[in-house]
């Protein structure tokens, strides 16, 4: 769990009664998108600076010794060559769009997606290369910063955040002994929300399939994270969530079996 206003991380297990235990805290002033456990590391895909002043994007923190190993620099994320061009460009195609960024691992390597952009940025944990695949198909609409962009940026108003729904916008990243697997939306009428795909690549990233997933819908104004992948089950949860005729809510827990 991540305590912002604390600067925390929390770490919880479950003991005996299935009840979870606090057993031990991070000082951190993380203000990422997305953390998983991996083995005896937290993955982290937010910001951080390394010793030479340096950004990142996706970085480890050791649980045993605390020791941060930095792994994707922030210009990668975002699909530029240097930090040089990140920082011509970022005011007018990234932060527009938004920084959100979601992350995975499995065996030696972690996994990177941003929002803005259907492509997978990958590390070896071990040797630190990092290289990036991506397949586009007739169903994904790459965001381009429209006006409409340009004013909820200048005004920071939440409630319009990414309203310019004629784009796709990736929503997470699932790595598996057997595949890679990218989670994307595109806002359809019928039923009215945000509707999801996957797309799913071999641990090497070649390409294999994309599906969308019936019942996955959420109606937000912008697009959620509203999955969980459990790898040795290989289940996928999703909250789905739909406005009915009466304006409610209804939400709803879907699971999908990986095959």
């Amino acid at each position: 769990m991540v305590d912002r206003g604390k600067n925390k991380i929390i770490l919880y297990e479950k003991n005996k009664q299935d009840r979870l235990v606090r057993i031990k805290e991070y000082p951190s002033s993380f203000s990422g998108s997305d953390i998983r456990i991996f083995g005896n590391k937290l993955i982290l895909a937010g910001s951080k600076i390394n010793e030479n002043g340096n950004f990142f994007s996706l970085y480890s923190l050791e649980l045993d010794s605390d020791k941060i190993e930095y792994l994707i620099p922030i210009e990668i994320k975002f699909g530029y060559k240097s930090y040089k061009e990140y920082k011509a460009k970022v005011y007018d195609e990234v932060n527009p769009i938004g920084r959100r960024a979601y992350c995975d691992a499995y065996g030696d390597y972690a996994y990177l997606t941003w929002i803005g952009d259907l492509n997978v940025v990958a590390v070896n944990l071990k040797t630190k290369e990092i290289t990036n695949f991506s397949h586009s198909t007739k169903n994904y609409k790459k965001p381009l910063v429209t006006q409409k962009m340009l004013e909820n940026q200048r005004t920071r108003n939440p409630k319009s955040y990414l309203e310019d729904r004629k784009f796709s916008f990736v929503t997470g990243v699932v790595a598996d002994e057997s595949f890679v697997a990218v989670l994307y939306v595109n806002y359809l009428n019928q039923p009215k929300g945000w509707h999801t795909y996957i797309q799913f690549y071999n641990p090497r990233g070649k390409f294999i399939e994309e599906k969308k997933l019936e019942g996955a819908v959420n109606n937000d104004n912008y697009p959620l994270k509203t999955i969980y992948y459990i790898k040795e089950k290989k289940i996928l949860y999703f909250l789905s969530q739909t406005i009915e005729k009466d304006f409610n809510d209804t939400y709803k827990v879907l699971s999908y079996k990986i095959k």
